[in-house]
């Protein structure tokens, strides 16, 4: 089963596992980094470089 929340990145875009769903949006990368989604804190810290 798939974590909803799970963020991917696909070129230069995010999607949380489907590839029409993008998720450019920093504070609702921010919101999952708060939840712990490993994704979206490696997601930052590659943003952060």
């Amino acid at each position: 089963m798939k974590d909803k929340s799970l963020i991917v990145k696909k070129g230069t875009k995010w999607y949380n596992g489907r590839p029409n769903y993008y998720v450019t949006d920093l504070k609702k990368l921010k919101q999952l980094a708060k939840l712990n989604n490993e994704y979206a804190i490696k997601a930052l810290e590659n943003l952060k470089q």
